[in-house]
């Protein structure tokens, strides 16, 4: 396959199955980070397949989780409650951040994978949680994992680029303030777009439904309809109606 049967497939595979399973409405608990069962899956379940796949001590893997956790939880409380800016881009840089921890990274490459999130992901849009939140967890941690191994590397994403910044907290803090402030009429036109969207379906909904009960009449109408010689001769005891073929028939009392 694409994928095969590597790390990288198992961590995409993993998370994103436990995100769809969720907004599926199974009855599993999970890890909730910033008050976001989806943000908790994104920050843990990277960061957990790839201390098992590549054999961490248990001690590792538990200094990871806390490290990817605490830097969500440290990206959100600057970003707040909500924002026009999808969760999973602020818990995929605390599992990049758990994850390159785990190969061995030190602050330093620790701080190149932030900046190679902040530099690839920011501006992600959330437009309400639904099952296809999998597909932009299936990016956030892709490109957790990308941006890592970049940062093992030595590479990252220089200030001179965009809003990527050579102190990190000043990197993260651009992020939040296009997060919290920018993309707050962001915010509001995907709520307008989403309005307008679900009363176009509703009305979709209410025309085929009428349509239908039309054409069940229609049907009423042809069923008890006299013959023709009938309906001359009826034509006085009865009002009538014309079908979608053109024809009189006889009105029949439909109620509902």
């Amino acid at each position: 396959g694409i994928f095969g049967n590597s790390i990288f497939s198992h961590i995409i595979s993993r998370t994103a199955s436990a995100c769809d399973a969720r907004m599926g409405g199974a009855m599993i608990p999970v890890m909730s980070n910033s008050g976001s069962g989806n943000q908790g899956i994104c920050a843990t379940n990277p960061v957990a397949v790839y201390a098992l796949e590549n054999e961490n001590t248990e001690e590792e893997l538990i200094r990871a989780l806390m490290l990817s956790h605490l830097t969500a939880i440290y990206i959100k409380q600057s970003l707040g409650k909500l924002s026009a800016l999808c969760g999973c881009v602020v818990a995929s840089i605390g599992s990049s951040c758990g994850i390159t921890y785990l190969m061995g990274g030190d602050y330093q490459r620790i701080c190149n994978s932030v900046k190679n999130m902040v530099a690839n992901l920011t501006g992600m849009i959330c437009d309400g949680a639904k099952p296809s939140c999998s597909l932009k967890i299936s990016s956030g941690v892709s490109t957790a994992l990308l941006s890592s191994l970049l940062a093992m590397e030595g590479r990252c994403v220089t200030s001179a680029e965009g809003i990527v910044d050579d102190d990190v907290d000043r990197c993260i803090h651009n992020l939040t303030s296009i997060g919290a402030d920018a993309m707050r009429t962001t915010d509001d036109m995907v709520l307008n777009i989403m309005i307008i969207s679900n009363s176009l379906q509703k009305k979709s909904c209410i025309s085929a439904k009428y349509s239908s009960k039309l054409d069940i009449l229609h049907s009423i109408c042809i069923l008890f309809a006299p013959s023709t010689n009938e309906s001359a001769q009826g034509a006085s005891q009865g009002a009538s109606i014309t079908t979608k073929g053109g024809h009189n028939r006889r009105q029949a009392l439909v109620i509902y």
